[in-house]
């Protein structure tokens, strides 16, 4: 994933590092969390996925143009450049302004039943 910069959210269960060499590799350990400037952190509970929420927040603070979610139980399907596949039906709408976004109309986790 050499044009990605990936953004690990560790947790007080996670290694106290993540020894990958990469340059492209953040790992924002439980301190690092607690110093990131982020009003919601302290609302967070330890050891939930809701924990995610701050690998958005760093990615967004840090220039992110498009933001993939994929849990450490998933395998990650790559192209031949080593991208991550994104299916069609997993790509949502684009904010592009910050007065306000309901991002949940235009969400969809996955093919439906119906399809």
């Amino acid at each position: 994933m050499k044009n990605w910069c990936v953004v690990v959210v560790g947790d007080k269960k996670s290694p106290p590092t993540y020894d990958i060499p990469s340059d492209n590799l953040v790992f924002l350990s439980p301190e690092e969390q607690e110093a990131l400037p982020y009003h919601i952190i302290p609302l967070l509970r330890w050891n939930h996925f809701g924990r995610k929420n701050i690998g958005f927040l760093y990615a967004m603070h840090h220039g992110a143009e498009m933001i993939y979610d994929t849990d450490d139980d998933n395998i990650l399907k790559v192209d031949s450049e080593g991208n991550p596949f994104i299916p069609d039906f997993s790509l949502g709408e684009l904010a592009t302004s910050k007065d306000g976004v309901r991002p949940v109309a235009g969400w969809r986790k996955g093919p439906t039943k119906e399809e």
